[in-house]
């Protein structure tokens, strides 16, 4: 998680990326990791939002995202290239 530092964006931070190792995958492990974040945005001064981006065919972290409170408010169409293959991502927002 990044907090931007510009004073018109203070207000929001990102999680970039997250990836939890198969051997561990429905333990709960993801769950923990963004309560987590969730938990120490809530602590920093200013803080409103969180924002992330998940890829839409990612079912199982769309779904983990919705679960801990995050909403979708859009997609951006072919935001990752991956071996000539395009990506959508749905945008999220937690406000805090």
């Amino acid at each position: 998680m990044f907090r931007e530092h510009r004073s018109k964006l203070r207000h929001k931070a990102t999680i970039y990326a997250m990836y939890v190792i198969p051997e561990v995958r429905l333990k709960g492990v993801g769950k923990s990791l963004i309560l987590e974040a969730i938990g120490r945005a809530r602590k920093m001064k200013g803080l409103e939002q969180i924002n992330l981006g998940v890829v839409v065919t990612n079912i199982e972290a769309r779904n983990l995202y919705r679960r801990c409170g995050f909403e979708v408010y859009g997609v951006e169409k072919h935001a990752l290239k991956l071996n000539d293959k395009y990506l959508d991502e749905e945008l999220m927002v937690l406000t805090l």
